[in-house]
């Protein structure tokens, strides 16, 4: 099983979350969001973990790679329909649960 988190900002790891994973089996991997890397293939994650940071959903201009990332978010929710646990970044799921809501309205 692999878990992949999204990591913000410096500050913002893994904390307790990691003990739990490493118990249950996981392999865990990262995107330090804040370093400009690259995320993963949607095929390589079966648990995804979002961490939280200073920075608003709506944040684009001052963070690029916001926009990337809630792609990424979104693929990862309606194309693996995976259940997907969100930590600490419930900024995140909301934007997309706005974002779908819109697309149903229209």
């Amino acid at each position: 099983m692999r878990a992949h988190y999204l990591q913000h900002v410096p500050f913002e790891d893994l904390g307790s979350i990691e003990n739990w994973l490493k118990r249950s089996g996981y392999e865990i991997t990262s995107t330090r969001l804040y370093e400009s890397e690259g995320l993963p293939g949607i095929e390589s994650v079966d648990l995804l973990v979002i961490m939280g940071g200073p920075m608003s959903v709506n944040d684009d201009q001052d963070f690029p790679w916001l926009v990337e990332e809630k792609e990424f978010i979104k693929k990862v929710i309606l194309i693996t329909h995976k259940p997907q646990p969100f930590s600490r970044s419930d900024k995140a799921l909301a934007e997309y649960v706005k974002q779908q809501r819109a697309t149903v309205q229209s």
